[in-house]
């Protein structure tokens, strides 16, 4: 494990360094395969690609599965404009969902 201490970090620094956690540490990313594809101060790209186990019983990835990268990605924005010591959590989060994705390996970008 890396000795950086993210209470010292600004929020681009952490999520620069999060880019580079190892792959056996516990988090939703890992869980659901997501993967940093762009770290800017305000930008972040979050990319995953889907799998049969996503599926809903109509056999298209549920939508849980969408909102959590929805949510992941912004509010990873949002915390690369913080300064250090600085948190945040998500309070509200709202969507329209406009097409079903396959769970046939389709990147989610």
């Amino acid at each position: 494990m890396s000795t950086a201490d993210p209470d010292t970090m600004t929020g681009l620094e952490q999520m620069r360094w999060v880019r580079t956690y190892p792959a056996d540490i516990p988090s939703i990313g890992r869980l659901l395969g997501m993967r940093f594809e762009e770290v800017e101060h305000g930008r972040v790209t979050i990319a995953l690609d889907t799998r049969p186990d996503f599926a809903n019983p109509l056999g298209t990835v549920h939508g849980g599965i969408a909102a959590t990268l929805l949510d992941s990605v912004m509010s990873c924005a949002v915390h690369t404009t913080l300064p250090a010591g600085a948190s945040y959590t998500t309070l509200e989060l709202k969507i329209n969902y406009i097409r079903a994705a396959r769970p046939d390996g389709q990147t989610l970008t």
